[in-house]
């Protein structure tokens, strides 16, 4: 059986070195290593295709372009492009929520102004982000196990996910009925206080469904549905916006009506995502219903988690601290504050749609056993927000004097904001550098790195510089921002150090595997699990060419010759580019999942130790209720 020169290049168009078991190239490694073909003749081309793409990496011809995007650039775009631009929309509108309050309590008066403002500030800072931090988790325990052969784990995760987020909402709950009586100790002003304590009182509900929400966006985001969340955050917003208009203007409720319509929009984006979630059965192939699993090994949630939090909240709190701060300095460089931080949180989406595509990319590579996709991904993730980042900074100083006109009619603002808009421009490029990178952090399980890098960068070098400048110089908000500057050109430098010269991938894929519940984390050591699956995959190939010899010698005598000279060309080593990112799990077919077992725990220790997690749960919120209704303002 010959071919033509079209037909072999269409051929090795099919398949790269590293093809992830996931992947339609894939298809032709399991044919090779199975022996499964109907006709041996195709067979034996398949696996000279397979051949020729190795020997042309390991000869050299693979080039620097094939050293720095292992599986090409083209194909990697057009996949994390189609994931980040649906977010960036999601993110939007997610985002406008406050705003919309904002704009609709505008005309209450100023003292109802302040306190939606602010009650927004409360539920960002201590509900939140508190939740966007958790939900990291899924970022790397999703992504990666829907990445592998074993997706019916990701049901679990997402069972163990709405359980922990739920009980997280507790301990909020308790600080926000006591807001009232915090605000007022750190001298914010009664009226405003008690509009926030009640506003937040009415918000409570709306906790419960943005974390929810979090959950089943992330949930399909990493399964590569992306439309469906921005859709829901249209229509969310939409209805958010409405029920502002029906019950701040119409009815009169006053911030009350801004809550409860918060309240709805929330709820609505929840339920029309779990009716997609439903009615397109998306979920058959990752879930198989309420296990007892979804108990069991919390940590690994935990541990990813909270380092997650960290991640968000202290980045997130270093904002707020300077806002509080400028507010002290006077009102005019409170309003150019103001200014600042919305215009830096909007050009955000974009960089942060960007890196949350890394996560699900780096995070699936890994999980398929595919360390030079992740390379790859991250790679190529860089790549494009490095372009978007400088785009946008230059947008910013060439508008710089049109953007602060959207927020405020006052010349001084104006000029002071335009001032420091081209710092705020450099800290957009560091910004978007440091999203990607945190994101691919998180794609591969390391938001402890994360955390300790942006906690050093932030609060070690970021405050301590911008604290002096914005009190004892002239340069107010404008050195404020140039201290945040120097901590996320910092952030970004190391972030990226420890993506691209420190990072193991072939390590990465093996914590991965054990995440998804592939390799069963008992099984030994990484030296010992990576001898176990080599030694698989050389049996598998051995047996293939036992098995199939005497097919081999009835092949065509041109088919024969290729083959016998392959055999004899066959390289013993590899070029750098695989010996650094290839592993033996990158053409191994699908095997039997085994079964997992985390601690030693029986049923009954296991019910008795989520019971306490339960009731302390319970506690935190009634000690919070006591407090409020029980000790004197």
């Amino acid at each position: 059986m010959e071919r033509s020169e079209g037909e072999e290049s269409e051929a090795e168009s099919a398949i790269k070195p590293g093809t992830p078991a996931s992947s339609p190239g894939a298809k032709w490694y399991k044919t090779f290593k199975h022996g499964s073909s109907d006709e041996d003749e195709e067979m034996d081309i398949k696996y000279e295709v397979v051949y020729k793409q190795r020997e042309a990496c390991c000869t050299g011809r693979c080039g620097v372009w094939h050293v720095i995007f292992p599986h090409g650039y083209k194909e990697e775009f057009v996949e994390e492009l189609s994931l980040a631009w649906p977010m960036v929309v999601t993110f939007v509108f997610t985002y406008m929520f406050g705003p919309v309050a904002i704009m609709f309590c505008g005309h209450l008066g100023t003292a109802e102004l302040d306190a939606v403002g602010l009650a927004n500030s409360v539920i960002n800072v201590l509900g939140v982000s508190i939740g966007a931090g958790m939900t990291t988790a899924c970022d790397t325990l999703f992504a990666q196990t829907f990445g592998s052969t074993n997706k019916k784990r990701v049901g679990v995760y997402l069972q163990q996910g709405v359980i922990i987020l739920s009980l997280l909402c507790f301990p909020c709950w308790a600080l926000w009925v006591n807001i009232e009586r915090l605000l007022i100790l750190v001298g914010q002003d009664a009226e405003v206080s008690r509009l926030v304590g009640e506003y937040l009182m009415y918000f409570l509900p709306g906790l419960f469904f943005n974390f929810q929400f979090e959950i089943v966006a992330k949930y399909l985001q990493d399964q590569n549905k992306v439309f469906p969340t921005m859709v829901t955050g249209l229509v969310g917003n939409t209805v958010n916006a409405a029920c502002h208009w029906l019950f701040v203007l119409q009815a009169g409720l006053g911030t009350r009506g801004s809550a409860i319509a918060q309240v709805i929009g929330y709820a609505v984006m929840l339920f029309s995502t779990l009716a997609y979630i439903w009615g397109s059965g998306l979920y058959k192939d990752t879930w198989d219903g309420w296990t007892w699993e979804c108990f069991e090994d919390w940590g690994t949630f935990i541990k990813l988690g909270v380092p997650g939090l960290l991640m968000i909240c202290i980045e997130w709190w270093s904002f707020e601290i300077g806002t509080i701060l400028t507010g002290i300095v006077g009102k005019t460089e409170l309003g150019v504050q103001s200014i600042l931080f919305q215009l830096e949180n909007f050009v955000y989406m974009v960089p942060m749609g960007i890196g949350v595509a890394s996560s699900i990319r780096v995070g699936q590579a890994l999980g398929g056993a595919d360390p030079a996709g992740a390379v790859t991904a991250s790679r190529v993730a860089l790549s494009m927000v490095w372009v978007v980042a400088l785009v946008m900074a230059g947008l910013m100083v060439a508008l710089r004097w049109y953007f602060p006109l959207a927020f405020t009619n006052d010349p001084k603002v104006i000029s002071l904001a335009a001032d420091a808009i081209p710092v705020l421009a450099i800290f957009t490029v560091f910004d978007g550098t440091a999203a990607v990178c945190n994101g691919i952090l998180r794609g591969a399980g390391k938001q402890t790195i994360g955390a300790i890098i942006i906690f050093v960068c932030y609060y070690i070098i970021g405050l301590p510089i911008s604290i002096p400048v914005l009190f004892l110089t002239d340069l107010t908000v404008k050195g404020f921002w140039m201290g945040l500057a120097i901590a996320l050109a910092v952030e970004s430098l190391a972030a990226f150090i420890v993506v691209q010269c420190f990072t193991k991938w072939d390590k990465e894929v093996l914590k991965a595997q054990v995440r998804a519940g592939v390799i069963d984390e008992a099984a030994g050591d990484d030296q010992q699990v990576q001898e176990r699956f080599q030694s698989d995959s050389e049996a598998e190939y051995s047996d293939y060419h036992s098995e199939s010899e005497a097919n081999r010698d009835s092949a065509s005598p041109l088919l024969h010759t290729r083959r016998s000279r392959s055999r004899t060309r066959r390289p013993r080593s590899r070029c750098a580019t695989q010996k650094r990112y290839m592993s033996p799990y990158t053409v191994l077919p699908d095997r039997e999942v085994p079964e997992i077992k985390h601690g030693q725990l029986s049923k009954g220790q296991l019910i008795f130790r989520r019971t306490l997690a339960f009731l302390f749960s319970f506690a935190l919120l009634g000690a919070g209720l006591a407090i409020r209704f029980c000790l004197p303002k």
